[in-house]
């Protein structure tokens, strides 16, 4: 009968293994998600605070949606971000450029 125990037991030790496992790799995933969203949105707030471009109000909106949506808010001013440098490097390259268009219209 104890032999019946221990044979049962160790069919079972295999399944109750995996399920820690893959318990603890969900527990330190979602901590380096959580930690990372964090880390993500305190980035942010500093760079909104510190952007000159934008208006208080801009400023206000873009805080409160980073607070409330801690990875979509960064990632959305993130993606802002980059496409405004992107327009300013497109701009430089183009200073000297006057469309035919505004020239006749400048005059």
């Amino acid at each position: 009968m104890g032999d019946a125990r221990w044979a049962g037991s160790a069919r079972t030790q295999p399944r109750t293994l995996v399920r820690m496992n893959l318990s603890l790799v969900f527990q330190v995933l979602f901590t380096v998600v959580f930690v990372l969203s964090v880390v993500l949105a305190l980035y942010c707030v500093f760079t909104i605070h510190k952007n000159p471009h934008v208006s208080q109000t801009e400023k206000l909106m873009w805080l409160l949606l980073t607070l409330a949506l801690p990875i979509f808010g960064p990632i959305a001013w993130i993606s802002k971000m980059r496409m405004e440098k992107k327009y300013a490097q497109r701009q430089a390259t183009h200073r000297g450029y006057r469309a035919p268009d505004t020239a006749a219209d400048s005059d």
